[in-house]
């Protein structure tokens, strides 16, 4: 009989040591759990190192070997379950396809209220400190992440027989970070794209360029983000400017000792309103001369009855040319 009780002890400390193996340990009641993320950013298909720092009421690391399980709501985590060393806990968190933001959240039997390891430096330079929500840390995932796409023509303008520019789009995040691995959608309302999406490199930028014959508007999106509209222009050549100038007397047959007037006119072909005039220097040939900024005179010739005189006006133009008009009156008698 006795031989029989012993058996069925032994048995039964057997089977309950082989539970104890079985079972994880855990953060006893009362331990405190911060979680980190090297990155809060990833393309989608990244991956970012996750750390759970993890310590008992007194403040000391839990015993090593402590459980921490990871969970995520997008993407998934690598691995599950980690094992505490001096109180931390890894894992990695891989995204997937999809982009958004992603909660991993970590926990351990009794973690409860926040404590405040030392920040965790990640990969990307940036350091992260525990935050008030101890067992979750969100990370942006892909397009999501986008705040700001800038778009940049260079040059502005094509010639008239058409040309190519350099289509530059720069993503960043709120925080002003450049985001690299995200794709970019350029979109143009003439001419040619050599493509019309580019991926971002390391300083969040993407490139194309744009062959057109006419002025066109292009635009760069990435995730919800849209650039401003940025039109290149096309430059077409600069008008013919030709100019007239008319005159006018006070009676049909104009006589010497009466007032003149001497009107200039420029034409442009084609049209240009950026060539402007902007001085008329007048010679009315009686050896007289006056310069001004209007198109419009006047002069009286004291002498020359019975003579013809000839009129020259000189015109500066914006764009560099100087025409000149000239016109020839007549003098009569009283």
């Amino acid at each position: 009989m006795l031989s029989r009780i012993s058996f069925v002890c032994a048995a039964l400390v057997a089977i309950v040591a082989v539970a104890c193996d079985t079972v994880p340990l855990t953060a006893p009641s009362g331990s405190a759990l911060t979680i980190s993320a090297a990155s809060s950013f990833v393309p989608t298909g990244g991956t970012t190192q996750v750390t759970a720092y993890v310590v008992e009421s007194s403040g000391t690391a839990v015993q090593n070997g402590t459980t921490v399980h990871f969970s995520t709501n997008l993407g998934h985590v690598d691995p599950v379950d980690a094992q505490t060393t001096n109180g931390y806990a890894t894992t990695t968190f891989m995204a997937g396809d999809s982009s958004g933001v992603a909660d991993v959240i970590a926990s351990s039997g009794g973690t409860g209220a926040t404590t405040t390891p030392p920040p965790t430096t990640g990969g990307d330079g940036t350091s992260t400190p525990s935050t008030t929500n101890s067992n979750t840390v969100k990370i942006t995932v892909g397009a999501a992440a986008v705040e700001t796409v800038l778009l940049a023509a260079n040059p502005g303008s094509v010639p008239s027989g058409g040309g190519t520019v350099d289509l530059l789009a720069t993503v960043t995040a709120a925080n002003g970070r450049s985001l690299q691995g995200l794709v970019v959608t350029f979109a143009s309302s003439e001419g040619t794209l050599s493509s019309s999406t580019a991926t971002t490199d390391a300083n969040g930028q993407a490139r194309v360029t744009l062959t057109t014959s006419r002025t066109a508007t292009v635009t760069a999106a990435a995730g919800a983000k849209q650039s401003a509209e940025v039109t290149v222009t096309r430059r077409d050549p600069a008008g013919v400017a030709t100019a007239t100038l008319t005159a006018s007397g006070a009676t049909p047959v104009p006589m010497f000792g009466q007032t003149f007037t001497f009107t200039a006119s420029v034409d442009v072909s084609p049209p240009d309103t950026s060539i402007q005039a902007t001085r008329f220097e007048w010679a009315f040939g009686d050896g007289s001369s006056i310069t001004t900024n209007s198109p419009s005179t006047s002069h009286v010739y004291t002498s020359g009855a019975n003579s013809a005189r000839t009129v020259t006006v000189k015109i500066d133009l914006t764009n560099g040319q100087t025409l000149v008009a000239t016109t020839q009156i007549l003098l009569g008698a009283f």
